[in-house]
This record gives C-alpha cells, sequence and structure tokens, in this order.
C-alpha cells in the first residue's frame, strides 16, 4: 500500500513495484472517480475499498482518509512517501502540462486539471493530512512501515 500526497510519486512507484512483482495494481484514482469527478457515497466507497482489497495480494496506491483505516488493517507493506510539498507542487504541475491533464491512473472522463482547491490541497497536505495519516499508520502493527522522504531514497527503495 502506498500513500503520501499528490505528486509524490504514488503511481510511478507503485507502476514499478507491479511490474517486478506481477502482483495485480489497484489505482484508487480510478476507482474512485466516477464520469466527469462525481464521488461516491461514504458507505458505497468503503465497500468498494473492502472488495479491491479482499484478494491475498496486490499493490494499491492513493490516499483518501476515509478509507485509509480499512486498507492500512489489510496491508503487509505500507510505504508512505512523506515528500515535501515543494517536490510535491513541482511534479503536480509539471504532470498537468506534460499529460495534457489525463492519466492512465485516473477514471476515464476525469481530467486532471490546475484549480486552486487542488494546488491547496496539495500545498497544505504536509501541515493538514500528514498528522492525521502519521496517527492511523499505528493501527497495522504487523505491517512493514517503510516511510520514504526523498526522490533519492524512492530510487534506493525500487532499487
Amino acid at each position: 500500500m502506498i500513500i503520501g500526497n499528490c505528486g509524490a510519486g504514488k503511481s510511478t512507484l507503485a507502476k514499478q513495484l507491479a511490474y517486478r512483482t506481477g502482483l495485480p495494481l489497484i489505482h484508487l484514482d480510478r476507482e474512485y472517480y466516477e464520469a466527469d469527478w462525481k464521488c461516491p457515497e461514504k458507505e458505497k466507497w468503503n465497500d468498494k475499498v473492502l472488495s479491491l482489497i479482499s484478494k491475498p495480494r496486490w499493490i494499491l496506491d492513493g490516499n483518501y482518509i476515509s478509507s485509509m483505516e480499512i486498507r492500512l488493517k489489510e496491508a503487509d507493506l505500507i510505504v508512505f512517501l512523506d515528500i515535501d510539498k515543494w517536490t510535491c507542487l513541482f511534479s503536480v504541475l509539471k504532470r498537468i502540462i506534460q499529460s495534457s491533464g489525463t492519466r492512465d491512473d485516473m477514471t476515464i472522463g476525469c481530467k486532471e486539471r490546475l484549480d486552486t482547491e487542488f494546488l491547496r490541497y496539495v500545498w497544505n497536505y504536509n501541515r493538514k493530512i500528514r498528522p492525521r495519516v502519521y496517527d492511523l499508520l499505528d493501527i497495522n502493527k504487523e505491517a512493514k512501515l517503510v516511510i520514504l522522504k526523498s526522490r533519492k531514497e524512492i530510487r534506493r527503495f525500487i532499487a
């Protein structure tokens, strides 16, 4: 299970791990949204998450703090990409420009756009969301926890 801010490199790392291990890859961004960024009801989303992680082995990337506890309980490896906000912000901007807003790990019909709400989320993640993530990481003491704080550490981890 790979978590972290937008632009931290979750999907890239997940794809690399899935390629190397042959394990099924689940991109939560693709699973969460319906066309035109429509969000599911919380209960429906939690049921879907339970269904997605019911298989014995998987690689999953994405945040969605509302269902993080469910996923953390089932993970045997948790990788938290605790990357600084400047790197994440730069990566998000670069990704949107280079991809024209389309991503293969996103729901069809959900074009990534540059808006102030999204940029504010990325900017404030370390202050607002990150502490909640650290609080939740204690839920599964049996899972191996890896915290990576830079691109260099991510490259070393995947090597």
